[in-house]
């Protein structure tokens, strides 16, 4: 009987020294949704409407995930450069295109 108990005990011992190893399944989960949307933020899209249109959940949901793993550093990279190029691309862009005709409109999306 004693013996019994030091063999299930030595057992849970040696599972919970393995578990304390491993990383959680929702960190496993989070760290390879997030390896997936860095590599995407470097992809290339052909089709500028629809990287108009995706851009913004894109980077809603990216910067989620990041707050969820925030020592991720690609997709804090890819996070930074989505946000940076969307401003340039579309909403630079845009301030320019307005600015002739609604001065007011463009200052205030600058």
């Amino acid at each position: 009987m004693r013996n019994q108990f030091f063999r299930r005990a030595s057992i849970l011992l040696v599972v919970t020294l393995c578990m304390q190893g491993c990383a959680s399944p929702r960190q496993m989960l989070l760290s390879g949704v997030a390896d997936a949307l860095a590599a995407q933020g470097r992809a290339d899209e052909d089709d500028l409407l629809l990287a108009r249109d995706a851009a913004p959940f894109y980077l809603k949901l990216s910067e989620s995930l990041l707050l969820q793993t925030p020592g991720h550093i690609s997709l804090a990279e890819s996070v930074a450069g989505g946000f940076t190029q969307y401003a340039y691309a579309f909403v630079a862009f845009e301030a320019d295109r307005i600015e002739s005709s609604d001065s007011r409109a463009a200052q205030r999306m600058r």
